[in-house]
């Protein structure tokens, strides 16, 4: 084995691409220029050609993002019918959510308040869910702070 420790091998191993990339692109941007200038039209083409399919990749990637943001709202959704009631979701539970929503706290107290509720109103007040949910949720949203 050899001698160099492992972040040193990564620290070379770094320098080495970021040098074969510089050189590239060193290459290929007068390339570029010469073809743009020789070829305008298929440039022109090409570019749009690139940037349609870049545009088509973010759309379908937002789509499917709010695809599974909506399956997972119906699934909490049913699951809130199933163990609370119709009326109680539909009567108190929803506009709650919609009032916190509305006042305009973060992400984090929202949660908190509403799973508040919940365990307050539940009738069989699962405290052990909200405390679960409560520790999960507090360690996402710092680890969403620490990024």
């Amino acid at each position: 084995m050899s001698d160099i420790p492992t972040e040193e091998k990564l620290a070379q191993f770094i320098q080495l691409v970021l040098t074969k990339l510089v050189r590239i692109i060193q290459v290929t941007i007068p390339l570029i220029t010469r073809f743009s200038s020789e070829n305008p039209t298929a440039f022109i083409i090409l570019t749009l050609i690139v940037l349609a399919f870049i545009v088509l990749r973010i759309i379908r990637n937002i789509y499917t993002i709010v695809r599974r943001l909506v399956f997972l709202s119906l699934i909490i959704f049913l699951l809130l019918l199933y163990v609370r009631g119709f009326d109680t979701v539909i009567m108190f539970d929803l506009p709650f959510l919609y009032k916190l929503i509305l006042n305009g706290q973060d992400l984090e107290t929202v949660m908190v308040k509403w799973g508040s509720y919940l365990s307050r109103t539940s009738i069989h007040s699962s405290h052990f869910l909200y405390n679960f949910c409560k520790v999960r949720l507090q360690e996402l949203w710092q680890s969403q702070q620490q990024q």
